[in-house]
């Protein structure tokens, strides 16, 4: 069983009546860290990567265009981590609806924060109804029928940023499932 907290009674409604969950905006996320980890680039560390990802991601260009990109994104790495922190706007379309695990059922923290005050209710979901749920996308206007599903991870020292290179870093992915520790 999983367990998802209630703190506005009528999602709570709409969750037993109409057999829908409310997903939150990210931005809504009452943890400013969470979804929040820029790219950022060591370039002593990782010229041979970025060399190979220009040349990989230069779709036919001409060798001077090539060059050109390869010494602007080793001299000013920034430009290459603004870029590639743009294709991290995805975040900002997504709908998440968090759950718990059975542990965290008489957590003060879990009830304060995300029952009302302990003012609401939790109600339980067998894991194998998540299979079942149906999203309806408002942005791009289409059905989906997959939600992801994931474990959240607690590491002891929070990643401030990702290094895209670093060949022993969280995905993005990864990285939308990592909390602090104290929650």
């Amino acid at each position: 069983m999983i367990y998802k907290f209630f703190s506005n009674i009528e999602f709570l409604f709409s969750t037993i009546n109409d057999s829908q969950l409310w997903f939150s905006k990210v931005e809504d996320f009452n943890d400013p860290f969470e979804w929040d980890f820029p790219y950022k680039i060591n370039v002593d560390n990782n010229k041979a990567e970025i060399i190979k990802y220009v040349i990989e991601n230069s779709f036919n260009r001409i060798p001077q265009y090539i060059e050109y990109k390869i010494n602007e994104y080793i001299s000013t790495p920034k430009k290459l981590e603004d870029e590639l922190n743009l294709t991290l706007s995805y975040r900002k379309n997504k709908g998440v609806c968090c759950f718990t695990i059975p542990e965290n059922n008489n957590s003060i923290l879990m009830w304060s924060h995300y029952a009302n005050n302990h003012k609401r209710l939790v109600l339980a979901f067998s894991e194998s109804e998540m299979n079942l749920i149906h999203i309806y996308d408002w942005v791009n206007r289409i059905h989906c029928t997959k939600a992801y599903i994931n474990k959240v991870t607690y590491p002891e020292d929070m990643p401030c940023y990702i290094n895209p290179f670093d060949k022993n870093r969280p995905t993005t992915k990864d990285a939308d499932f990592i909390k602090s520790p104290i929650w």
